[in-house]
């Protein structure tokens, strides 16, 4: 196994001189460059901001309030410490691709690639089981996700699925590295992760060896049973639940976004939406609902039918065009939806109807 070494350059510029004009766009001393969402999130991290700051600001105040706040603290910051800023750009594409204070760009924050690849290594090297499933690489090789897993099945009970358990190690060049489950069902090898809501470690250069052990290596050779447990009792609940308008909106917005060269694979899975007929006829404007409005508003659309239109396409090369970071980051969806709390869950349905009698004094 093999972390390649960045391919960005670094560019150094004035603090000052950074303008934010768009969640993926700055202007640098006139010249406007093209940002990635990770450089974005640099940049939002650096100002002590958040982005639900900053939306709540363009859209209270008016479009461009968030983003100006940013470049009027990254200017108080350029002049109380002089820091200058790197801007670490692909020479091939010429984005962005991540910004971090000068002196941080070769050597990093996080654990290094290094002893990153060495504990991979190990695991790999001790045990014939141990197997590294997928690698993505994003962000000009600052951040790696990695699953690594348990290649020893377990058949928890649900015909047909079988699963080997595992850990997704993301490896960030200039923060933490963070731990989270990982789960393969072998029915069509397709994977997910976030499988347990809140289990997500997260670990740096002094974390203790012992600390490291435990989170990628210990957990998967001896499975928890209660971690089965619990992803047992959540595909059941997904089998056995559709989505409402709103949950379907955010899978179908995220499939269409990430695979869009995938749309007839999609449509396979979810159905062509003839269902929202049966709400016209009943003149209920779906565009116009409010979310909770869309989340007590059911579909045909299965949920575990959903999760498997995402796992499917994050762990298989059928369109073109598609990231390593959109796949991972689809795993990671699957993952959070299937410990939802189902929309479906909160609907009443067969209230009673009663008739509006205007109140007079």
């Amino acid at each position: 196994m093999v972390l390649t070494q960045p391919t960005v350059k670094s560019f150094t510029v004035p603090t000052d001189k950074v303008k934010v004009l768009s969640n993926s766009k700055i202007d640098v001393d006139g010249r406007q460059l093209i940002i990635t969402k990770t450089a974005f999130d640099d940049l939002i991290k650096l100002s002590g901001l958040t982005k639900k700051t900053i939306n709540h600001l363009n859209t209270t105040i008016n479009r461009n309030a968030g983003f100006t706040l940013v470049k009027e603290l990254m200017k108080a910051i350029s002049q109380r410490s002089g820091q200058n800023l790197s801007l670490l750009i692909d020479p091939d594409d010429r984005q962005v691709k991540r910004i971090v204070p000068e002196g941080q760009a070769e050597m990093g924050t996080g654990i290094s690639a290094t002893s990153m690849q060495e504990m991979m290594e190990y695991a790999l090297n001790s045990s014939k089981k141990a197997v590294l499933t997928d690698t993505y690489v994003s962000d000009g090789g600052t951040k790696v996700t990695m699953n690594l897993k348990w290649d020893n099945p377990v058949n928890f009970g649900l015909r047909g699925e079988e699963i080997s358990l595992g850990k997704q190690i993301k490896w960030d060049m200039y923060g933490l590295t963070s731990v989270s489950d990982f789960a393969e069902r072998l029915i069509c090898t397709n994977g997910m992760t976030a499988i347990r809501p809140g289990e997500e470690v997260y670990l740096n250069g002094e974390s203790s060896p012992a600390e490291w052990y435990k989170q990628l290596f210990e957990d998967i050779i001896n499975p928890n049973r209660e971690f089965l447990n619990h992803y047992h009792d959540r595909v059941l609940e997904a089998m056995n639940t559709n989505l409402s308008v709103y949950e379907y909106n955010k899978v179908k917005s995220h499939l269409s976004s990430h695979f869009p060269n995938d749309d007839n694979r999609i449509t396979r899975y979810l159905g062509d939406e003839r269902w929202k007929n049966e709400y016209s006829k009943r003149a209920i404007e779906l565009d116009k609902a409010t979310v909770k409005q869309l989340q007590n508003c059911p579909t045909p659309v299965n949920s575990w039918g959903a999760i498997n239109c995402m796992t499917d396409l994050a762990s298989h090369k059928y369109g073109k065009g598609v990231s390593d970071w959109s796949r991972a980051s689809t795993q990671r969806f699957a993952g959070k939806l299937l410990n939802r709390n189902w929309d479906a869950n909160q609907q009443i349905t067969n209230v009673p109807e009663f008739e509006v009698i205007p109140h007079v004094n």
